[in-house]
């Protein structure tokens, strides 16, 4: 058995410390944009109804649902805002490096980034072209699975790295 040097096993135990942190997080953003998402697609459906009932009628229906369509988007931003904020007081909390807070912070806002313009397109899609909803949201749901794994992922690389290059210089 090799005993690590106290650095190594220190960093060994702050990288531990990071996955756990970044899969929690990763978890609790996933499954909050995802209940967002759904409250999107439900107000894009009302959306759809309401724009094909009163473009007969002539109203200013379409104004109101695009409203309203911006309402539920503005929410998701509010979660994506309230993720980033745990990322960092738990990185600070868990005395993780400087370099894991700005990794962890730039990981969860692409992701943010990715899954808010992903919910826009399927809005649009679902409104303009009158898509299912159901076959959207579906789409949506395997995407935001996929961008979040591949998320933690990178993240995970990005801290094991470093910690890999401290074993082997010891």
């Amino acid at each position: 058995t090799v005993k690590l040097p106290p650095a190594a096993a220190s960093s060994l135990a702050s990288m531990r410390r990071a996955t756990t942190v970044d899969a929690a997080v990763a978890a609790v953003a996933v499954v909050s944009l995802l209940v967002r998402s759904s409250d999107t697609m439900a107000s894009s459906w009302a959306s759809t109804s309401l724009t094909r009932t009163s473009a007969k009628a002539g109203d200013s229906a379409p104004r109101a649902a695009n409203v309203a369509t911006k309402v539920a988007m503005v929410a998701v931003v509010d979660d994506v805002v309230v993720a980033v904020v745990v990322v960092v007081v738990v990185r600070v909390v868990t005395v993780v490096t400087v370099t894991d807070v700005v990794v962890a912070v730039t990981v969860v806002t692409v992701v943010v980034v990715v899954l808010v313009n992903v919910v826009d397109v399927a809005v649009v899609v679902a409104v303009v072209v009158d898509v299912v909803v159901v076959e959207v949201m579906v789409a949506l749901v395997v995407v935001a699975v996929v961008v979040a794994v591949v998320a933690v992922v990178v993240a995970e690389v990005v801290v094991l790295v470093p910690v890999v290059v401290v074993l082997d210089d010891v």
